[in-house]
């Protein structure tokens, strides 16, 4: 019995220290409690790892699905898929009203929320069929401001992180939509920001942080307890 505990309590122990590394950095960011506004950013405020929430709506368009396959002894066991699109962070407000009007940055968003990418992609339907609209009454012979397609209305409140783009492929695929769009190569770090915007769980990455420290605690303690109950009985035995 005592080899069991000791042996679960090194593995809650390890497990434990795992979990709070694995969760450390995030957790960091989460807890420091600054947001910044991605609909009031410059490109400079995407230069620094940070959580920023906002409106998503002025999408250029779909780069790119990650899969991550999950095996056991090398039977795949279930799979994981993150998007990834090319947003400017323009919100609603700021397209429809030429007062509010900013210079936009462009940035790469990443996410693995199903309810997400079902929102994103709704939005994206809405504004190819929009493109295609405009197109057909822009020379049509009656075009006015009075018949004029409605924009898309679909929009996502969210919260990310910004950080790194560390795949290569993300970025070849982010700078041939941006070439299809007419950016010049040598504009690219002038209108996109360098770094993308992920997807967090905030309410998940504190739950995680926070049971990953006290399993750590629970393994730490009991091992301790232990040892001090052997040493107690080893020299109960000497007397």
């Amino acid at each position: 019995m005592k080899k069991f505990l000791n042996s679960l309590f090194t593995v809650l122990l390890i497990v434990g220290i795992a979990g709070t590394f694995a969760s450390f950095k995030d957790a960091m960011l989460v807890l420091k409690g600054e947001t910044i506004d991605l609909n009031k950013t410059t490109l400079s405020d995407f230069n620094e790892d940070k959580i920023i929430t906002g409106e998503l709506y002025d999408l250029y368009g779909y780069l790119c699905t990650e899969e991550v396959t999950r095996t056991t002894y090398g039977i795949k066991t279930g799979s994981t898929e993150t998007d990834f699109w090319l947003f400017s962070n323009s919100s609603k407000d700021q397209i429809a009203d030429p007062e509010m009007e900013q210079n936009p940055v462009l940035f790469v968003y990443s996410t693995g929320s199903k309810d997400e990418i079902e929102t994103i992609e709704k939005l994206n339907d809405e504004w190819y069929e929009y493109e295609e609209a405009i197109s057909e009454w822009y020379y049509s012979e009656d075009a006015s401001e009075e018949n004029a397609p409605a924009p898309p209305v679909t929009t996502l409140k969210f919260t990310g992180k910004i950080c790194d783009i560390n795949d290569a492929e993300i970025l070849k695929y982010r700078n041939d939509l941006l070439s299809e769009f007419g950016f010049e190569e040598a504009d690219y770090d002038t209108y996109c920001a360098a770094k993308m915007v992920k997807f967090i769980d905030v309410k998940a990455t504190k739950i995680i942080f926070f049971a990953a420290i006290g399993v750590m605690v629970v393994g730490l303690v009991g091992l301790i307890v232990s040892f001090v109950k052997s040493r107690k009985a080893k020299s109960e035995e000497l007397y």
